[in-house]
């Protein structure tokens, strides 16, 4: 059985970019005075993940079901409004293992990510020349879900992702959600996420 499931996310974010620090003061002189960037909003439509499974066996007693998948991410929101998307498209190769532990179902992603490189800018969104170059991590997601009344669901999922630069860490990320089915194949989900 083949699955092309499409999502759409929609963020608010209000970070703070990174910016280029001025080239070393001459010896002797004071160094420059430099503002720091203010802090910025913005919300909206953010990126388009479109998704293609294969199941190559359904779970049973005995045993778990089993697919294999790609994903491919890409930014549909305008290039100056950085804070909501890096500008690149990323390719991801999965496997997917599930099984029903009673009234909870479990399942458990081992993927790949070719990450794109996203353009550097500075604290206005402007590029600033060359390329953020980004590693092509491996990654995990362990995830749990129980089925409440009237189509309500509680999840839980732990990730744990590879740095993807030398200078970054591990992404190491656990996420509570509720979510509520909506029309015959959609649901909506609020969910909480906290880093270690």
């Amino acid at each position: 059985r083949a699955e092309l499931p499409l999502t759409t996310r929609i963020e608010g974010s209000a970070n703070a970019l990174e910016r280029e620090e001025p080239e070393d003061p001459e010896e002797g002189d004071p160094p420059p005075a430099v503002p720091a960037p203010a802090a910025r909003e913005q919300s909206g439509l953010s990126d388009l993940t479109l998704s293609v499974w294969y199941t190559l066996r359904d779970a049973a007693a005995a045993q778990p079901g089993l697919a294999a998948g790609a994903r491919v991410k890409t930014p549909v929101v305008d290039g100056s409004r950085c804070l909501l998307t890096n500008g690149a498209t990323d390719l991801s190769l999965e496997g997917r293992a599930w099984r029903p532990l009673g009234v909870i179902d479990a399942t458990l992603v081992v993927g790949w990510t070719r990450r794109g490189d996203p353009l550097r800018r500075d604290a206005n969104c402007q590029p600033t020349g060359g390329r953020t170059d980004l590693r092509n991590p491996l990654y995990a997601e362990l995830e749990a879900s129980l089925p409440l009344a009237r189509g309500w669901m509680l999840t839980a999922e732990y990730e744990y992702r590879q740095k993807l630069r030398d200078t970054s860490d591990p992404k190491s990320e656990l996420s509570l959600g509720l979510a509520i089915a909506w029309g015959r194949a959609g649901n909506v989900e609020v969910y909480a996420t906290t880093g270690f």
